[in-house]
C-alpha cells in the first residue's frame, strides 16, 4: 500500500490492523510512500470485473473477495 500523505498512511495502518483480526494465516503487506505512479494500460483497468471467467480471477481472487466481503460487509457496495 503506497500512501501520498500521513493521513492516508494512518488509514492504511488501521486497515492492516483490522484485517489481521479476520485472517488466520500470516500475510505481508508493504506500506511505503508513493514514489512514482504509472497508470496501467486500459485493458488492466477493472480487470477482475471485466474478466470473471479468467482462471486466476475465478480460482485465486474470487475466494479472497468472498472472504473479505463476509468480514467487511459494511465496507462493500452491492
Amino acid at each position: 500500500m503506497y500512501f501520498t500523505d500521513d493521513a492516508q498512511k494512518e488509514t492504511f495502518e488501521a486497515a492492516i490492523e483490522r484485517a489481521k483480526t479476520h485472517w488466520d494465516d500470516e500475510f505481508t503487506t508493504e506500506l511505503a510512500p508513493l514514489d512514482v505512479f504509472y497508470p496501467a494500460e486500459d485493458y488492466h483497468q477493472d480487470y477482475f470485473n471485466n474478466n470473471p471467467g479468467n482462471g486466476y480471477c475465478s480460482i485465486v481472487i474470487t475466494p479472497k473477495i468472498i472472504k473479505a466481503r463476509s468480514a467487511y460487509t459494511t465496507w462493500f457496495k452491492d
